[in-house]
């Protein structure tokens, strides 16, 4: 059976890393589908599997509000960081959902290369699971 993680369940953690990293008034919306939200709004997604996305003229962070063992599996976050850090993260939905969030932050934070999001998302979260009293993923 395939393990889900029901991120409004955590929205005021989500909320906290958000007021912490994100440019002021950036707002997360927790939802179904992205791809759905965008082209209800007139915006163009043609991912139909994107769990996150940043939308900068919009000043927020849309993601989809179930995480599973699927979805963090299938993140090609893999190519960027490393299968070590990403494995940790398909196992551990909560960590993959803080990612996710992270690296659409770092797109409204200016860093437009995947890899730049991926790297600057994944040692923030190193610096909060370390805050939090748990180790860090290797990289």
């Amino acid at each position: 059976m395939t393990q889900s993680l029901d991120l409004r369940t955590r929205e005021p953690a989500l909320q906290a890393l958000l007021a912490h990293h994100a440019p002021e008034g950036t707002t997360i919306e927790l939802i179904d589908s992205v791809q759905q939200w965008a082209h209800e709004r007139g915006l163009v997604e043609n991912n139909p599997f994107r769990q996150a996305a940043a939308f900068p003229g919009r000043g927020c962070i849309v993601m989809c509000s179930v995480v599973t063992e699927d979805s963090a599996r299938s993140s090609s976050s893999v190519l960027r960081i490393g299968p070590i850090a990403h494995e940790a993260l398909a196992q551990d939905l909560w960590k993959d959902g803080r990612f996710l969030l992270l690296h659409e932050i770092a797109h409204l934070r200016g860093m437009l290369t995947e890899r730049e999001a991926d790297e600057w998302a994944l040692a923030r979260l190193n610096e909060h699971l370390v805050d939090e009293g748990e180790a860090p993923i290797d990289v």
